[in-house]
Order: C-alpha cells, then structure tokens, then sequence
C-alpha cells in the first residue's frame, strides 16, 4: 500500500477523477473534453469513508447530505451497498430527479506486478498505430500517455493508458478486444502501464463497475489490492 490506511488511495482517486473549484466541490471529470461532475461521489473503506460534492448542490443540501455521510459506518462487505444509499437518494431528488448511479470496486496496482515475459507489449506514442477498435482514443490520445498495448496476430490486441490523471496518481483505462480475452492481454497491458506510472512516481489506481466481470478477472489475475469501492449519482 501506497499508505498504511486505504483512505489513502481512495483520496488519491477522488483527486484523480474529477476536478475540483476553490471549495473543493467537483466541477467535472478529469479529462480534456471534461464531462459534468456528479453530484456525490462516495469512497467507501473498511477504514471508513470520504465523500465530494458537486458543485451544483445547494449549500444547504450540501450540509445535509454530509450530516448524513458522517454516521456512514465503515465497510464491512464492499460488495453491499452503503446503508445510507436510500437516503441520499432521497435527499437529491429533491433538488433534482437522480439521473444515473454508478458503483465499482477500487485496486491499488502493488509493485511487485509485472507483465509476462512471453507477451509482446510495446508503448505507443504514434496515433497513427491505432486500429479502427481503438479510434475512440483517438481524441484524448496524447493526454493518455503512457499507453502500453499488446501485439497479438501482427495487431493491437489490448490497450492500457491513463484515462485520469494527477502528479500523485493515474487512473487505468483497458481496452480489450472482444476476440482477444481471456487471454492475459489485458493484464500484460495494465502491468505494464503500471511499471511506467510508478517510474513517474505516481501510484497506479484500477477501477471498474461491479458488473464489469472482465474487469475484475484482470484484478483477480493480476492480484491487485482491493483497497475501497466508489459510489457516484448525478
């Protein structure tokens, strides 16, 4: 662990994912062309939790909906809910009718992990090495580096790049090609992306839905820490 405490690299990913206003509210996402923020985003912990808000929350909301985060206890079970979700719920539809809700497992990238030996994993810095698969990269491309991909069957089977990024820490992106999982690639990509970012001297953060089961076999292979689980409602 990057900290004794996974509060840690859950601060660091919160910081990683969006970005912030004077008064530490969330503007929007940590990207070139910056989606709206959600109105709550919740980092949860067996340690215990922290939360940001939008800032299109009113004030008094505002102070509302932190009262309520406050006896949010620590988790016990990631995988369930917060108990408090029906209450904030609750609590922002009265500003505004909630329009999405997204929750996922978190993983600090340790060390020690390292891509295969036998699998062909190169950077790319040429947009030009881009398939017609990874053309949605296209736009955010030179705002990713590093980018590691591997090479299968003379083409880019899978892509690892740095979908969020700060000076403390990176957000992975993996992109896999349907016809090339289960096959290690996407680990050998997110290894070696995670070798670079910590040659910057950042920490390497993983992180998907909980519906995502690609995903989490690559963290269940890889054997990343599981350090918390994020909640985000807009």
């Amino acid at each position: 662990m990057p900290d004794l405490s996974p509060l840690h690299p859950i601060s660091l990913q919160a910081a990683a994912l969006f970005r912030f206003d004077a008064e530490d509210r969330m503007v929007g996402t940590n990207e070139p062309d910056q989606d709206p923020a959600p109105r709550l985003f919740l980092g949860r912990t067996v340690e215990g939790n922290i939360w940001r808000l939008g800032h299109t929350v009113p004030s008094d909301l505002a102070a509302d909906l932190s009262q309520r985060l406050n006896r949010e206890p620590a988790a016990t079970d990631l995988e369930r809910p917060p108990d408090c979700l029906d209450d904030l719920h609750t609590m922002l539809e009265v500003q505004a009718p909630v329009t999405s809700a997204w929750s996922g497992p978190a993983w600090f990238i340790p060390d020690h992990v390292r891509p295969a030996t036998e699998v062909d994993v190169r950077f790319m810095y040429d947009l030009d090495l881009l398939l017609e698969e990874f053309l949605h990269l296209a736009g955010t491309f030179p705002h990713q580096q590093p980018c590691a991909a591997v090479f299968a069957d003379g083409r880019i089977a899978s892509v690892c790049s740095s979908v969020r990024l700060t000076n403390a820490a990176a957000e992975a992106g993996l992109h896999t090609l349907s016809g090339y999982r289960g096959r290690g690639f996407g680990g050998a990509a997110t290894a070696a992306w995670s070798r670079a970012i910590r040659a910057s001297g950042r920490i390497p953060l993983y992180s998907t839905s909980w519906d995502n089961t690609a995903s989490r076999r690559v963290a269940e292979k890889l054997d990343l820490v599981l350090y918390g689980a994020d909640l985000s409602i807009a």
